[in-house]
């Protein structure tokens, strides 16, 4: 019985260990048709949720709750852009202090790369 306890325990604390933490700032980029793209992302907690704002050149903008499921993350941001609004689909993983993964907007999917700053 003690062995099955101390199992179950290791484990658990083994898979909590494994989920990578997001919250920091984070430096992306990403390789788009007018060359590389830099924003960088901040991801912070209040209670339960994780909330997110979206950083570049032209300003900083509130992407709002995002989803954290473990070391994976999704969110959509749109951003006025001239008369326009863009709207991105993130889709990425966590792993230590690199963050690998690839926004889907309109005109396709680019891959990007992040590091914790």
């Amino acid at each position: 019985m003690r062995y099955r306890l101390f199992a179950t325990l290791v484990l658990l604390l083994s898979t909590s260990a494994a989920w990578a933490d997001p919250l920091g700032t984070w430096e992306i980029s990403m390789d788009g048709p007018g060359g590389t793209m830099v924003n960088h992302l901040t991801i912070r907690k209040e209670g339960d949720a994780h909330f997110a704002t979206m950083a570049n050149s032209q300003g900083e903008a509130e992407i709002g709750e995002i989803q954290v499921d473990g070391d994976h993350i999704e969110f959509v941001f749109s951003r006025a852009i001239g008369t326009q609004t863009m709207t991105m689909s993130y889709q990425c993983d966590v792993d230590g202090d690199i963050l690998t993964g690839q926004v889907t907007t309109a005109r396709g999917t680019l891959p990007f790369t992040g590091v914790r700053q």
